[in-house]
């Protein structure tokens, strides 16, 4: 497996113009990944440390490509995320999935493309568990590390707010999907949600 370095992950977010809330964001995830891959590995079981933490830092390295609004960004930024758009379309799980590959990281490309919120209870869902890792992670982890009550309640007054098709029944599915899942990783290690840092 070809697994990029910590520097060669920001190296990536740097060359695709990640902005520095989505690099804040990634930052704050991979240190969730990678203390939960750790844990996995004490219990004996077969977890990438390197691999997850990777993937943590690059779920979101395409996350422009799903903006609603490039008003906040020059003229030549708006310009390379349209270019990006055109070659690897919207839906930055996939998106980044697509990138990863082409520069050399497919298995990391495939840990990340399951991460999305809308992805869990579907065939596309988290499966391994590096998959499941970087989903629960992103989830837990804004710019620093909250609960999953608050962060889907966060989610949830964020997009009412702009009109967002998601309804209630969507909103309340997937938090108990994520609640399960939760539920599912802690019951194999011996640390609890509270413990992430």
């Amino acid at each position: 497996m070809n697994i990029p370095t910590k520097e060669e992950c920001y190296a990536l977010l740097e060359k695709y113009k990640a902005p520095i809330s989505i690099v804040d964001h990634v930052t704050a995830v991979a240190k969730v990944g990678r203390q939960l891959a750790e844990a996995f590995v004490a219990k004996g079981q077969d977890v990438n440390v390197e691999a997850v933490e990777a993937a943590c830092l690059l779920h979101d390295v395409l996350k422009c490509v799903d903006f609603n609004n490039y008003n906040n960004f020059n003229e030549e930024e708006q310009a390379f995320y349209q270019d990006l758009i055109e070659k690897f379309g919207k839906g930055h799980p996939e998106a980044a999935e697509k990138m990863l590959t082409e520069e050399g990281y497919p298995e990391i490309g495939l840990i990340v493309r399951s991460h999305g919120l809308e992805s869990i209870g579907e065939a596309n869902g988290p499966i391994s568990t590096a998959q499941k890792i970087v989903f629960y992670a992103d989830k837990r982890a804004k710019y620093a590390t909250i609960p999953l009550e608050k962060r889907f309640s966060e989610w949830k007054k964020k997009y009412s707010e702009k009109d967002d098709s998601r309804d209630t029944e969507y909103w309340a599915e997937k938090e108990k999907l994520t609640i399960a899942l939760e539920e599912d990783l802690f019951e194999q290690l011996d640390i609890s949600p509270g413990d992430l840092k």
